[in-house]
């Protein structure tokens, strides 16, 4: 199995584990009745899950990213700005139903979907990081059998300057001769 592979079912797992880490928490804080104040519990098992997220989701993809100051301060402001639009949309659920618990369960719904979205386009490799990866193993690029010209970046396996078309069966089996 390829890292990726691995780090994708780690992510799948992660992300369908989350509902059951906050019942869990929730459960035990009822069983123990560390507070009689619901909504206390449920914004401490909201807080909770998301520091579990956080530490999880950065723990299964922080080798694929190429941490630039850029990229980490967007993170941060991707975390603080979800807060703060799942805590608004929570309020205002909590405020139509008149059930405060409702506005904090739907908030956390929010925000975790609205962090995991914010950090998959945030951590989105460029295409010049793509060009650097592709350059360290080697590979200089896909190239036009036919004419030479460099397809790399293109979205279609079609040479903008012979007009020839290609399988991608094509196209790797004329990397991996260029490379030989």
């Amino acid at each position: 199995m390829t890292g990726i592979v691995s780090r994708l079912i780690l992510a799948v797992v992660t992300i369908a584990s989350v509902p059951a880490i906050w019942m869990l928490l929730l459960f035990l804080q009822w069983e123990t009745r560390w507070t009689r104040d619901q909504d206390l519990a449920i914004a401490l098992a909201n807080l909770v899950t998301a520091l579990l997220l956080i530490g999880a989701w950065v723990l299964i993809w922080r080798r694929e990213i190429r941490w630039s100051p850029r990229r980490s301060a967007l993170t941060i402001v991707a975390t603080v700005g979800s807060l703060m639009l799942a805590g608004g949309f929570g309020f205002w659920i909590g405020e139509a139903t008149r059930e405060s618990e409702a506005g904090h369960i739907f908030g956390g719904i929010v925000w975790a979907l609205l962090w995991l979205a914010a950090t998959a386009v945030i951590w989105r490799e460029t295409a010049s990081e793509r060009i650097e990866r592709m350059q360290r193993l080697g590979v200089h690029g896909v190239t036009c059998p036919t004419c030479g010209y460099n397809l790399t970046g293109m979205k279609e396996a079609r040479c903008p300057e012979c007009g020839a078309t290609f399988t991608l069966e094509q196209l790797f089996a004329s990397v991996a001769e260029s490379s030989v």
